[in-house]
């Protein structure tokens, strides 16, 4: 298996023919690909190489492919593929590619968007975050860059080299100290490093997305000047500021949903995704919410949570 460097030009991996980058993380480049043997296109995931010699890095990357394979959902994107291309020693991942662009680019467009538009994509997200806890997996960076929108407008999640099983969930801090996830969205217990996360983290970072889309601000960094460390220290140590201080537009039923999402105190939360999805249904149809504490002894959600997301 030969060494890729850096001034190795690859243009095909593993069946798939490369076309152009469309992205870049922590962990990779994406590319928008073609797909040889269907002649269709996808984004293929290329784990960067001074990542792939680490062996706990080649682990996570290959966890997100397993991850994405337990789903066939509406709203989350579907792996097509994953493997190393023996002639370069690649690592890649290709999934379904989504036309459009992420939630991200919608709101460099559009910072701050009408309520129901907002409600329609939690809703969206909410059901594959649901059917995804069905599975037993969190994703652990929920942000706008991993919600892709389709141009008919429906929300998929992407990126799934964070998440994981909270049975065996190990600390969230790399042998380096690096606490694991997006720090705009991180809720508190991430942001601490706590051994054990769950499903009401990622919905804390849902709840941030949504108060972004409804103020066009960013949490916990409205002027944009804060490090990385002072929003971390902000989310262990601050409330976030209620919706209709930003947007008095913003129902009171809405800021209140938003507070079950956001409140600092995991048990202060919607204790399932299944449960704020159900709310968000009740505001959907202008019924009273349930609320993060009726919904924790209440049964679940009255929406079946299944691939198709019919309810």
């Amino acid at each position: 298996m030969s060494e890729p460097t850096a001034k190795t030009v690859v243009r095909e991996l593993g069946g798939f023919s490369l076309l152009r980058e469309i992205g870049e993380g922590g962990m990779g480049k994406v590319f928008l690909a073609r797909q040889k043997s269907l002649d269709r296109k996808v984004a293929l995931k290329v784990l960067l190489p001074e990542l792939a010699k680490d062996e706990e890095f080649r682990t996570r990357f290959l966890r997100e492919a397993k991850a994405a394979a337990l789903f066939s959902h509406s709203h989350i994107v579907s792996v097509v593929d994953a493997g190393v291309d023996e002639s370069f020693g690649v690592h890649y991942i290709a999934f379904e590619f989504v036309e459009g662009g992420s939630l991200e680019d919608l709101l460099q467009e559009q910072p701050r968007l009408e309520e129901d538009r907002a409600l329609d994509l939690s809703r969206g997200v909410l059901s594959g975050l649901a059917f995804a806890e069905s599975k037993g997996i969190i994703h652990r960076d929920i942000k706008p860059d991993n919600v892709l929108v389709t141009p008919s407008g429906s929300p998929k999640l992407a990126d799934l080299g964070l998440a994981k099983s909270p049975e065996s969930m190990e600390s969230q801090v790399t042998q380096t100290g690096v606490v694991l996830g997006t720090p705009l969205y991180m809720a508190p217990e991430q942001a601490l490093g706590e051994d054990v996360l769950d499903i009401r983290t990622d919905l804390y970072a849902w709840g941030l997305c949504l108060w972004r889309m409804l103020t066009g601000l960013m949490p916990f960094n409205e002027e944009g000047g804060c490090s990385s460390l002072q929003i971390l220290t902000k989310h262990i140590n601050e409330d976030l500021v209620d919706v209709r201080e930003r947007n008095p537009a913003v129902s009171e039923d809405v800021a209140e949903f938003l507070r079950g999402l956001t409140a600092r105190e995991r048990d202060d939360r919607y204790p399932t995704a299944a449960s704020a999805l159900a709310d968000i249904d009740r505001l959907l149809a202008g019924e009273a919410l349930a609320g993060p504490q009726d919904s924790a002894s209440a049964p679940a959600s009255p929406c079946r949570i299944d691939e198709s997301d019919h309810c």
